[in-house]
């Protein structure tokens, strides 16, 4: 059963007619893939390839993190079971069940970290996400030649996002959670304004100074420059950018075009 929903209420309620609603809800739906009943949509290419996972029910006795079939469209993937899987390049960068970060093309692998924590957020030729022992985690940063550590004394560290040589991440190294920002490749982190932070398992994304994210109330998209909230899409999750670069979130388990 195929479960793939797009509402053009949102569309209506911007003052849109029926005439130009109808080409634009159109132009969304074919920009995203077709969902399985139950699946999370994790990444979607425009050639039509998307990544798709299903949380598995956590194993008695186990740690808490969650584990998802991957189903990919348009390639085969040899390990379905992991924690995170993003594209990357030509292949995929798969986040296994034993933390490792393994890039997947083909046939081939190749192992780019260890001790790795998700969700991985990528930005051309970069991947970011935090890695060391619970919860002393800082930011790592990885491309196809190697992986560094790029934040020091910012543990705990969780949820970075990449939008090309900008890095935005929360820290509790303070006390309270923040958001921080920092150059890619290194330099000194800078405290942001605002008190919601990234604690979902999605990636969030950064638009300008527009950061979308999701938290335990839902999704929201926050000014970096003065920590207000710019549109709160309570209730919502799992978020993830199509190819069109929209952004969508689950409602229920309908995924709905973030206005």
């Amino acid at each position: 059963m195929r479960c793939f929903t797009i509402f053009a209420l949102a569309l209506l309620a911007c003052g849109q007619s029926a005439e130009t609603a109808a080409p634009r809800r159109a132009a969304l739906e074919a920009a995203a893939p077709a969902r399985e009943a139950g699946e999370l949509l994790l990444d979607a290419r425009a050639d039509g390839a998307a990544l798709f996972g299903t949380e598995l029910p956590p194993l008695p006795n186990a740690d808490h993190d969650r584990v998802l079939a991957l189903r990919a469209s348009g390639l085969a993937l040899a390990d379905t079971h992991a924690l995170d899987a993003r594209f990357f390049g030509e292949g995929v960068l798969v986040l296994r069940r034993d933390h490792r970060l393994v890039y997947v093309q083909g046939e081939q692998e190749r192992v780019l970290d260890e001790g790795v924590e998700g969700p991985l957020s990528v930005s051309g030729e970069h991947v970011a996400y935090v890695k060391g022992e619970m919860p002393f985690f800082e930011v790592a940063v990885a491309t196809l030649a190697g992986a560094r550590v790029v934040t020091q004394g910012m543990a705990p560290a969780w949820n970075p996002t990449l939008e090309g040589e900008r890095l935005v991440f929360v820290s509790g190294a303070e006390g309270e959670p923040a958001l921080h920002e920092m150059p890619r490749d290194g330099g000194a982190p800078h405290a942001l304004p605002g008190a919601r932070v990234p604690s979902g398992p999605s990636a969030a994304r950064l638009r300008g100074d527009t950061l979308t994210f999701e938290d335990e109330a839902g999704v929201v998209s926050v000014d970096l420059r003065t920590g207000a909230t710019v549109r709160d899409h309570e209730g919502a999750r799992a978020l993830v950018a199509l190819p069109d670069g929209e952004l969508a979130a689950l409602r229920g388990d309908d995924l709905v075009v973030l206005r």
